[in-house]
């Protein structure tokens, strides 16, 4: 039995498991008792600290990087932009871990990919509770409905991906509640879609609904919006020939029956869209929202796609961002859905991520 746990490392990842729920719930506490701020700097201060420490498996993303990367610091900023950054499709990534590989120290890479993600998001749900127009129960059902499917592992883990689309989401939440043109957030959306080939899928999807959307704006703010959307079309043209090409092999697998799959993840990701439909129908009722016509765009995709595990996985981590806004309008006697059925959903899927799903595999410590 003691054999048994050391070599699954039982303890370090009940270790880890624990420490995340633990933190989940300081935020949810705080949101309660209506100190929103307070509760999600703590929490983000705390989720940044276990992140410096995470130790990633040998199949982690964040191994393979540091691997990469190990000799990195030896390199000059000219030699390191011409042999690697110039060279590559997601270059933004490539700098971040020059930087990271400069300061030397493992840990910040991870904890830099965490701060990046729920900094984003706990902005979403700051400007939210600033606009008081929602119970601090809704909101705190919200953040816990975010922080169930475990995605923190994803963030630590894989790095670019979860940390690309958060900079997508915060943003384009931000043009959204500030009546801003596309143009003047398009530097943010080519930062995100200079680190992962999915970001720059997301980016186009968001700036074309956007055209769609300007159907309400004025013929310059169209016109504005279009160009946005064309320049980003033709830097993709330019860098997205690797994620077709990797497309294009995934599907291969998928036709040759070899392509991987996490039935788990795919049970946390189903029960999510459940929840996600669930609102959306209450919601869309009430309320007429730009997140809930992009949230239902976005889950069509994903069922579009669902066989297909990176997108899926991923665009649900997208839906989640966009669905902040829309999760919160379910205050009881608002739109319908009982804030404490969602509750409930939400620590069904944090109990599955946490032993089944990937979080269950999140450790920080090594007992021998």
């Amino acid at each position: 039995m003691i054999e048994w746990m050391e070599s699954t490392m039982l303890t370090e990842r009940v270790m880890g498991v624990l420490s995340y729920c633990f933190v989940v719930f300081i935020g949810y506490m705080f949101i309660k008792r209506k100190r929103v701020a307070l509760g999600l700097s703590i929490c983000l201060v705390l989720l940044v600290v276990l992140a410096f420490f995470y130790i990633p498996s040998e199949d982690a993303d964040l191994y393979r990087i540091r691997n990469m990367t190990e000799n990195w610091g030896d390199y000059s900023l000219e030699d390191i932009l011409r042999d690697k950054i110039l060279k590559s499709s997601v270059p933004v990534a490539h700098f971040i871990y020059f930087i990271v590989a400069k300061i030397g120290v493992a840990g910040v890479l991870p904890a830099f990919a965490a701060f990046v993600f729920f900094g984003n998001a706990f902005h979403i749900f700051k400007h939210i509770a600033r606009e008081k127009r929602y119970s601090s129960d809704a909101i705190a059902v919200a953040f816990l409905l975010f922080m169930s499917s475990g995605a923190f592992l994803e963030v630590i883990s894989g790095i670019r991906c979860f940390m690309a689309i958060s900079i997508i989401a915060r943003f384009a939440y931000d043009e959204v509640t500030s009546k801003n043109l596309s143009l003047l957030y398009l530097p943010f959306y080519l930062i995100a879609s200079l680190m992962h080939s999915a970001a720059l899928m997301l980016t186009i999807i968001w700036l074309t609904f956007t055209v769609f959307r300007s159907r309400k704006l004025s013929i310059i703010k169209l016109f504005i919006n279009l160009i946005t959307v064309l320049s980003v079309v033709t830097v993709s043209i330019i860098l997205g020939f690797d994620y077709i090409s990797s497309m294009i092999d995934k599907a291969e697998l998928f036709l040759d029956n070899e392509v991987y799959s996490y039935i788990w993840e795919y049970i946390i990701g189903a029960l999510q869209l459940i929840i996600y439909i669930l609102i959306l129908i209450k919601s869309r009722k009430k309320m007429h929202s730009d997140f809930i016509d992009f949230s239902i765009l976005m889950i069509v995709i994903v069922l579009c796609f669902c066989f297909e595990y990176n997108i899926f996985h991923r665009f649900i981590a997208a839906v989640s961002f966009f669905m902040i806004p829309v999760s919160v309008h379910t205050d009881d006697g608002q739109s319908g859905i009982k804030l404490k059925d969602i509750f409930l959903w939400a620590l069904i899927i944090l109990f599955i991520a946490c032993t089944r799903g990937n979080l269950c595999g999140f450790k920080f410590v090594l007992l021998r």
